[in-house]
C-alpha cells in the first residue's frame, strides 16, 4: 500500500511535469511568432527615416507608404495598405495558422 501510494504520487508528478513542459513549449512558440510579427512591423516603419535634412529611404512597402503619405497621394496610400493587408492575411492563412494548428495537435493539454 505504501509503495503503491508512492508510485502513484511519482507518476502524478511526472504527468504534471510533462503537462507543464508542453505548456512551456507551446508558450515559447507563441512568443516567437509574436516577436516575428513585431519585428516585421518595425521593419516596415523603418524603411523611410528622416532626421533633420537627411533622409534614408529603402526600397520596400513601408517606404512606398511613407513616401506616398508625405506626398499626400491617397490612392497610393490605399494601394500600399491594401497590399500590406493582403500579405498579412496570406502569411496568417498559409504559414502561421498551419504552424499554430500543428503545435496545438502536438502539445495538446488534454
Amino acid at each position: 500500500s505504501c509503495i503503491a501510494s508512492s508510485l502513484s504520487k511519482s507518476l502524478t508528478r511526472y504527468e504534471a511535469s510533462q503537462h507543464d513542459a508542453a505548456r512551456t513549449r507551446t508558450g515559447i512558440r507563441g512568443l516567437l511568432l509574436t516577436a516575428w510579427g513585431g519585428a516585421w512591423n518595425a521593419t516596415i516603419v523603418a524603411e523611410a527615416v528622416h532626421w533633420g535634412e537627411q533622409s534614408i529611404v529603402a526600397h520596400g512597402l513601408g517606404a512606398y507608404i511613407a513616401v506616398s503619405t508625405e506626398a499626400g497621394d491617397y490612392e497610393r496610400i490605399a494601394l500600399g495598405v491594401t497590399v500590406m493587408s493582403a500579405i498579412v492575411v496570406a502569411f496568417n492563412r498559409l504559414l502561421w495558422r498551419p504552424l499554430y494548428d500543428a503545435t496545438e495537435r502536438r502539445f495538446r493539454l488534454s
